[in-house]
Formats: C-alpha cells, structure tokens, sequence
C-alpha cells in the first residue's frame, strides 16, 4: 500500500486528488493540510511514501518548500502538481528534489500513474510542462 499526504491550499482540489487517488487501490490518503509548514512533520508523522505538493499553496514558493523538504527528509517523494503552461517551474522542482510535476489539467488521467512511478524511484514529468 502506497501512503500520500496531500498539501494543497484549495480544499476542492484535494477532495479531487483524494476521489482520483481512492480509484487505485494501492494507494492510501493518510493525510492532507493546506499549509506546507506542517508538511515535513506530518509525513515523518504519518510515515508516507510521497508528498503531493500543490505549488498554488506556496504563492511562488513552491521551489523552496521543495527543497525544504527535502532536506528535511532525503528519502520522501515529492510529486509536485501545477500548471502546464509553468515549464521553468516544473524543471526547478525536479532540480530542487521533486521527483516528478504533474500538470493539475491532466491530473485525472494521469494522477494515479504518476505516483506509481515516483514511488517506484522513477521520475515522471507532464509532457506539456516539459
């Protein structure tokens, strides 16, 4: 069973990545909050496998919060997840740690297979956001 926290400003679009996510069944929400500060405990807390990070909650700090991450736990995956049209932000993710940025438009086909591929040790990257 796979183990994701979800840290997303807008509680619509975590009630949507938590329906899509429930249509696998290897992969479990354990969590979910609006604010990253709280993310690097709860997913030590919650003993996750990855971390959805929606870059809409970090008002252009989406690049930090990555690398914050991941210095403070090496070994979690990071999925980031935002617009397509944000090619640079997308390539300073992976840079910074992130093992993968899925474009949120393409979420509903492509959710799922992106966390199995990130949790896998893969790398996995929107095609329009390349």
């Amino acid at each position: 069973m796979l183990r994701v926290l979800i840290v997303e400003e807008r509680q619509a679009v975590r009630d949507g990545l938590k329906r899509l996510l429930a249509l696998a069944g290897e992969i479990t929400v354990v969590g979910e909050t609006s604010r990253p500060a709280e993310a690097a405990e709860m997913a030590r807390h919650l003993d996750c496998d990855l971390l959805v990070l929606g870059m809409s909650v970090l008002c252009g700090e989406g690049i930090d919060e990555v690398r914050r991450l991941k210095q403070a736990m090496p070994g979690l995956h990071v999925l980031a997840v935002g617009p397509a049209a944000d090619a640079d932000q997308a390539r300073a993710a992976v840079a910074e740690g992130a093992s993968g940025y899925l474009d949120i438009g393409r979420a509903r086909l492509d959710l799922v297979r992106a966390v199995r591929a990130v949790c896998r040790g893969g790398v996995f990257v929107s095609a329009a956001a390349k």
